[in-house]
């Protein structure tokens, strides 16, 4: 599990960085939806980690829009600490262990570490596509994202 975590997680982080260079196409004329949905994911992904490996200063927003150069330090910055957390888990780790956690509407909930993980990833995934399929209806080509194109490269 811990390879395939490793897997996935250096996936995610390629991933963002191609939609993130196809957002710079458009210059400084990125629209707010675009905008927002990076947005979400990276803060999304923070949060996320916080709820398995609390933190003193926890993101609170996954709807914030923030400058595409700050979304792109916030998620190397981001997908280091997921790899960190997936590198410090020993071979033992129980990967179905309960996470129990509060969401951004205050409601509890207690799900699988790996199902949460797994949920990061393809939550990510959803929103890229949709980024992609809005900046190719403004006339940019939007880039590759799915998982075998990322593989072909190891």
């Amino acid at each position: 599990m811990k390879m395939h975590f490793t897997s996935l997680y250096q996936y995610n982080h390629w991933a963002n960085r191609q939609i993130f260079e196809a957002m710079q196409q458009t210059g400084n004329n990125l629209p707010p939806d675009i905008t927002l949905l990076a947005s979400h994911i990276i803060e999304a992904q923070e949060i996320w980690l916080q709820r398995i490996v609390p933190v003193s200063n926890p993101v609170s927003g996954v709807w914030d829009p923030l400058p595409l150069d700050v979304l792109m330090q916030r998620e190397a910055e981001n997908s280091a600490l997921w790899l960190q957390f997936i590198a410090d888990q020993n071979p033992d780790t129980d990967w179905y262990r309960p996470i129990t956690y509060t969401n951004t509407q205050g409601k509890a909930f207690r799900n699988q570490l790996a199902h949460v993980m797994t949920h990061v990833v393809n939550h990510a995934t959803y929103h890229r596509g949709q980024i992609n399929m809005r900046l190719r209806q403004l006339g940019f080509t939007p880039t590759t994202t799915d998982f075998i194109a990322y593989a072909r490269l190891l």
